[in-house]
């Protein structure tokens, strides 16, 4: 029936009335027929295992519109071999192949996903069973399965078709050091609607001082989808002027994505052939290098001299960069200069101070720089209801040595705890200050928290001790948007936005003047109220006037231009053991499934062995706790025993001592007495003995009278 409707050089696409199709299927459909050799092509589905983007077992998290969509980001606009048709959406390039279904070679379009999907999540319906047989051959999409990996869990929403949309394509160049960099870049691509943002990006080490050791690209955010990665074998290390690896890198994109346009924000990591492509470039103007070999520049001279610039060099042995030598910086400025001269290059400065700076360095190379300041996310003036007593200075963003980090500590030390230090954004460097009484430490936070954060605090004053000529400085933009009165040092854009006294204070780059001014701005509010009142009027560039500014410099033109690449690299040998292993992987997942059941056994024996040691635990502290006690007591007795036996052995031995004098003198009374007593005794003797010799004699006299008398009486004359 499809060969009798059909004219016979017409293509045929044949799809499933299920299907929900992608935004521009056709086209990516259509475009595979512009390879003659190419008779039947079909879009790649999970229920095919040869042409699923998934590898068995892996999920991903969201709707088959937004896997496609993903799946065009990352995958180059190709066709590969297959055995396999997707009978949901394939297209013939007339109908005589109806015929021959069976005998003429098939191919698949690899960024297109056509696909019927009932359930929440997305997987490879159609799994393979090669038992233990050798791993498979490279699947044709394993370059995809391993891309895809990291979004399988958190899904895709942006719905954006580079190329195909028509949209210009601008290619950004950026280091990945984040900051202000990238906040301008995601600022810009969030808010241009106009065009699509591609960010490459340099990698490094501050180790090894080497910054340019691979280079990805992401789309639309710093953060964004990795469209690509790139290892570089010969590194960078700061800035070259050529390099034949990553021109051919540059180059392949440069074609691949149609660029229309190159925005530099850096050249950290980077050669210097991203200002010499031919395509419309603009060189964004963020900081000084490689102009001023250090990145830490202090261009506030009125006349930079070479002994400046040897300073500056001596400088960068402490550097991320490493010691970079007079040759290496005159040969960078050189060049970089002299593309801006030829006027390949439109540059633009967010402020008129860094031209100014520039022009010292070198008059020649910048008389034709477009000044556009950076818009930031509109924050409101606070309203200063809930008042603190207590004098609060706000400290907004990184601490670290080149926005002043040793000026501050001795402005803290000069004013003491007489007033509240609030630090919001400090990050790791804030850890330092987390235990002082009088400062408040927020390391991090997210920028849609600033305005509440701004509110709760209500500081009385800013503080900004920056110790660089600063390009423009997006801490004081909202500070001042949100009507805080800032105090700042005088380095480059600062002194140029700050109206001393009117919309802010400047000040000299010493603690002790800080200080005093701190203290006579708390003596006299008045003045801080002034330049509240008066920040209320300022007008701030909006993201509109900062993208038009930007657009009036190149026009770009829409690009409908979408093509198939038919030689790129080839990233799947690899992938075979990539799928071996993913093999391995599910098979450990099936017998850690096998083992549950005992695993969960255990667990319950060990939980219960747990809440038994824990008792245990505690039981065994309240020993060791009343032996502690009781050591302590032991200890505290035997003390207080030892000091009682060594007072009772004083006793003793004085009582000892009083004792045996005691003894010794009764021992001499004793033998004194003795002595006497003795001889009354023998006295006693003698005169007992005289007595009773005499009481003998009169006994016998008694006697002789009792005779006598007995005899009379016993006389008959009686």
């Amino acid at each position: 029936a499809i060969i009798n409707l059909t004219k016979k050089s017409t293509p045929i696409i044949i799809i499933d009335a299920q299907v929900h199709m992608p935004r521009f299927w056709s086209k990516r459909l259509l475009e595979t027929l512009n390879n003659s050799e190419t008779l039947l092509c079909s879009a790649l589905s999970c229920h095919v295992n040869g042409l699923s983007p998934l590898v068995a077992a892996d999920e991903f998290n969201g709707t088959t519109l937004e896997l496609d969509n993903l799946i065009y980001l990352l995958q180059p606009a190709t066709t590969i071999y297959t055995n396999h048709i997707n009978y949901e959406c394939f297209i013939i390039r007339n109908n005589k192949v109806l015929n021959n279904l069976s005998t003429v070679p098939y191919v698949a379009c690899s960024n297109l996903l056509v696909q019927t999907n009932d359930s929440k999540k997305i997987s490879t319906t159609d799994i393979i069973d090669i038992g233990n047989q050798k791993p498979l051959p490279a699947h044709a999409l394993a370059h995809l399965h391993w891309h895809l990996k990291p979004f399988l869990d958190k899904g895709h929403v942006i719905q954006e078709y580079p190329i195909l949309d028509e949209k210009p394509i601008i290619l950004h160049i950026a280091m990945d050091w984040g900051g202000g960099v990238h906040k301008w870049i995601n600022d810009f691509c969030k808010h241009d609607k106009q065009n699509h943002h591609l960010i490459l990006q340099s990698h490094g080490e501050l180790y090894r001082h080497r910054h340019g050791e691979s280079l990805s690209l992401s789309f639309s955010h710093t953060d964004g989808v990795v469209i690509k990665t790139f290892e570089l074998q010969a590194p960078i290390k700061a800035t070259c002027v050529k390099h034949l690896e990553y021109k051919f890198i540059l180059d392949a994109i440069l074609n691949q994505f149609q660029i229309q346009q190159i925005t530099v924000s850096s050249l950290i990591g980077h050669s210097m052939e991203c200002l010499y492509t031919g395509i419309k470039t603009i060189r964004v103007l963020h900081d000084y290098f490689p102009s001023w070999p250090s990145l830490i520049a202090n261009l506030e001279n009125d006349i930079i001299d070479q002994a400046d610039i040897q300073k500056a060099l001596e400088q960068t042995k402490n550097e991320p960069f490493g010691k970079i030598t007079l040759k290496e910086h005159q040969l960078w400025r050189e060049n970089l200069h002299k593309s801006y001269q030829n006027g390949n290059v439109k540059l633009v400065a967010p402020s008129q101070s860094v031209v100014n700076n520039l022009k010292k360095i070198d008059p020649q190379s910048f008389n034709k720089v477009s000044i556009i300041p950076h818009a930031i996310d509109k924050l409101k003036p606070l309203n200063y209801l809930n008042k603190i007593k207590t004098f609060q200075i706000l400290i907004l963003g990184r601490i670290n040595p080149p926005k002043g980090q040793p000026l501050l500590e001795e402005i803290m030390q000069e004013l003491g705890n007489d007033y509240i230090f609030i630090l919001i954004g400090a990050g790791n460097e804030g850890k330092k200050y987390l235990k002082i009484q009088n400062i408040t430490v927020i390391m991090d936070y997210d920028s849609s928290e600033l305005q509440q954060l701004l509110n709760e605090t209500s500081p009385d004053l800013a503080l900004i001790t920056s110790q660089t000529s600063e390009t423009f400085n997006y801490t004081l933009s909202e500070l001042q948007q949100a009507g805080i009165c800032t105090l700042s040092t005088k380095f480059g854009a600062l002194k140029e936005r700050i109206i001393d006294g009117k919309t802010g204070f400047l000040c000299e780059n010493n603690s002790q003047s800080m200080a005093k001014t701190i203290r006579n701005l708390r003596q006299n509010p008045d003045k801080i109220i002034a330049v509240r009142e008066q920040l209320k009027q300022l007008k701030f560039q909006s993201f509109n006037d900062e993208i038009n500014q930007y657009q009036t410099l190149f026009h770009l033109e829409q690009s409908d231009n979408y093509k198939l690449f038919s030689d790129l690299e080839k990233n799947n040998i690899w992938a075979k053991t990539l799928l071996h292993y993913n093999k391995l992987k599910i098979n450990l997942t099936q017998s850690l499934l096998q083992t549950q059941n005992i695993l969960e056994e255990r667990t319950q024996w060990g939980q219960k062995l747990t809440k038994e040691l824990v008792i245990a635990e505690e039981n065994i502290k309240l020993e060791r706790k009343e032996a502690k006690r009781l050591k302590q007591v032991n200890q505290k007795e035997k003390s207080r025993m030892v000091a009682e036996i060594q007072s009772i052995n004083q006793v003793l031995k004085n009582e000892t001592e009083r004792l045996t004098g005691e003894i010794e003198h009764i021992n001499h009374v004793l033998h004194i007495e003795t002595t006497r007593m003795t001889s009354e005794i023998s006295q006693l003797n003698k005169a007992f003995e005289s007595l009773n010799s005499q009481h003998e004699t009169n006994l016998i006299e008694k006697q002789a009278v009792y005779n006598e008398l007995n005899d009379v009486y016993q006389s008959r004359s009686w």
